[in-house]
């Protein structure tokens, strides 16, 4: 099993991932908040960022490593992983206006749900 172009997603995703950790981590220090969000938009703005983050990226970066392993164009595979990073950062930014709801994510949102659509549809397809 070969995917050096995916883990090259999974690199960069995990760094973000951390980030949002940290992000998270400072806002219950700042907040002494130890779970929950205590009433703390911010913090729960930080803890749903960090939640959704994961709550994607896994799944799509699955999809990612099947489109890659049943041998489609790398460029192909480089098009998904790179669009599922914007996707993701794009609703990050969203989610940092002062009500959490910038234009990023929405896209990011239709973005990353697209992405997983053709991957799965591509997945699909070769399989049968």
């Amino acid at each position: 099993m070969h995917i050096p172009i995916t883990l090259i997603y999974a690199a960069v995703l995990s760094l973000i991932f951390v980030g949002l950790s940290i992000r998270v981590i400072k806002h219950r220090f700042g907040t002494q908040v130890i779970l929950g969000d205590g009433g703390h938009h911010k913090l729960n703005i930080a803890i749903r960022t960090h939640a959704n983050f994961n709550e994607y990226i896994p799944l799509a970066l699955i999809l990612i490593m099947g489109v890659e392993l049943l041998g489609y164009n790398s460029t192909l595979v480089h098009t998904l992983g790179i669009i599922l990073v914007l996707a993701r950062v794009s609703h990050i930014a969203g989610l940092a206006t002062k009500k959490g709801a910038g234009a990023g994510r929405p896209i990011g949102v239709v973005a990353t749900l697209l992405l997983m659509i053709a991957s799965a549809v591509m997945i699909l397809f070769r399989s049968f």
